[in-house]
């Protein structure tokens, strides 16, 4: 998120739980001089944390609850059968 109004509206549209809004992470690789960025870690990858810092975010706007559908059940919905119906929880 590059500008804190961003980070707000972002935060504000998880704590709505809204059933198109799902989890995506980029792992491309970004020279840092190409990505134009002010609180974002350009130019790195970041796929190995992505994750977790979702799931903080969920934590910290007190919408855990939404995390099976945000990381699973919206995608599902989107793709459709492309997901397998049984996909094994990692609890």
């Amino acid at each position: 998120m590059k500008e804190a109004e961003d980070n707000q509206a972002i935060r504000g549209l998880v704590r709505e739980k809204p059933r198109y809004l799902v989890f995506g992470a980029d792992d491309a690789i970004h020279l840092r001089r190409f990505k134009h960025c002010f609180r974002a870690m350009g130019g790195l990858n970041t796929y190995h944390c992505s994750t977790e810092l979702a799931l903080q975010l969920l934590d910290e706007e007190g919408v855990l609850d939404y995390a099976d559908d945000f990381f699973f059940g919206n995608v599902k919905r989107f793709h459709g059968n492309a997901i397998p119906q049984d996909l094994p929880y990692l609890t």
